[in-house]
């Protein structure tokens, strides 16, 4: 069931969707950018596990009544990871999705999918992308390559799409290497934005027409000159895409990665030795400007493990500490570049890990975990937690309590906004 709900009132809730799916798999989704269309996965019953890369995702109008048309989940792909929750361009004609498949370990692929789901020219009309009809004995265009980005898992094990640069026409994304050479490093990839990318599927398909009107063309005049059929002519290439690594993050995995709101910077997780031999899980930030990547300095907190750091609005980073120490964990927002942390107010016991924040800073939604560590978490809710320390409850139970319960922020008017 999806739902939208004040954070300031969580009892006045509305109810937008009802999603069947697979039992014991609930759907994962992402709101478009206007809020108007829900994007989700869904894994069909004959899928082998959550692992396979066979999940359906569809797309739901979250404006259209029950019982209307537009209110009927509508499949725009298949067997997709049920692990990336799809990603829209940032002007919602354009789903990203990631794929895995292949029989043996290192020739399986890891595949980057995107796939246009409004026309381009007009956001506004959302009607299906007509078929061109060719005139007859030429064949139909094929149609766009869905494919963005792919390879072998031998040279890359993974690439999670993170969002947009700053001018929306690329697309940022994780690289994650694997072997002895193992590396994390952000990559750049263009184009990425609805306007671009049919740019170049318009070239296509004039490439395509104009070659098979000069085919049609030498045929017909071979066969009335009593001739065999000529070598036919292929299509002129259209320009190809543009990915360029940007910064590498690390020699290994990282995790809880997120882009900055001024989409110049990403905040992650990675796993450090200390002085003392101890393995350490520290925020690092890497500047996409100067290639840099610095270790988020914590110092006037006690040691501890932190926990899925986000961005709040104004570009300082809020992140959950864990301390080693034991004891109640504690959510901080630090200012980049300075000794400014500010400590918001927590329970007296378990610990937040943080979803995001609203695009005014005003409610972040938090699952709150009841136990004192990571093996051992208790139980779970999810919570709002606003900036002035105010706290309410919206879930109870760890099963529907999870970070993914949280589908995005709706733009609503400002007396009715919720998330």
């Amino acid at each position: 069931m999806i739902w939208s709900v004040a954070p300031h009132d969580p009892a006045s809730k509305s109810q937008l969707a009802v999603i069947p799916h697979r039992e014991g798999f609930s759907v994962r989704a992402s709101v478009s950018p206007d809020g108007s269309y829900l994007a989700y996965l869904s894994l069909p019953e004959l899928a082998l596990s959550a692992d396979s890369s066979q999940a359906d995702v569809y797309l739901i109008d979250l404006t259209a009544l029950a019982g209307e048309p537009g209110a009927q989940p509508v499949k725009v792909a298949e067997t997709m990871d049920y692990n990336f929750i799809p990603l829209w361009s940032p002007d919602g004609g354009l789903l990203y999705m990631r794929a895995y498949a292949g029989p043996e370990f290192l020739n399986a692929r890891q595949t980057i999918f995107r796939v246009r789901v409004f026309p381009p020219r007009d956001p506004a009309v959302r009607t299906p992308i007509p078929t061109p009809t060719p005139e007859p004995g030429i064949e139909p265009w094929p149609g766009p390559d869905t494919t963005v980005m792919s390879a072998t898992v031998a040279n890359v094990l993974r690439w999670t799409p993170l969002g947009f640069s700053a001018d929306e026409k690329s697309m940022l994304f994780l690289e994650e290497r694997g072997g002895t050479s193992g590396q994390t490093v952000v990559g750049i990839y263009s184009p990425a934005r609805t306007t671009e990318v049919d740019a170049l599927y318009d070239k296509a398909e004039d490439a395509w027409y104009a070659a098979q009107q000069i085919n049609k063309q030498a045929a017909d005049e071979a066969a009335a000159n009593g001739q065999p059929p000529p070598e036919l002519v292929t299509p002129v290439p259209t320009p190809a895409p543009d990915a360029r690594l940007v910064v590498p993050l690390s020699e290994q995995s990282v995790t809880d990665a997120s882009l900055s709101p001024d989409r110049n910077k990403v905040a992650y997780l990675d796993q450090t030795i200390s002085d003392e031999g101890d393995f350490v899980i520290s925020t690092h930030i890497a500047d996409m400007i100067e290639a840099t990547t610095s270790v988020l300095p914590l110092t006037v907190l006690s040691p501890g493990t932190q926990l899925a750091p986000c961005w709040y609005p104004d570009g300082r980073i809020t992140m959950s500490v864990l301390p080693s120490s034991g004891g109640p964990g504690q959510m901080v927002i630090v200012a980049l570049g300075q000794s400014s942390i500010t400590m918001m107010r927590q329970p007296e016991s378990g610990y937040d890990i943080p979803w995001g924040w609203a695009p005014d800073g005003s409610w972040l939604p938090v699952l709150h975990w009841s136990g004192t560590s990571l093996v051992e978490p208790g139980d779970g809710r999810l919570d709002m937690v606003s900036a002035g320390g105010h706290r309410m409850t919206l879930l109870e139970g760890s099963a529907n309590a999870g970070r993914d319960s949280v589908v995005g922020w709706l733009k609503l008017p400002a007396e009715e906004a919720a998330g």
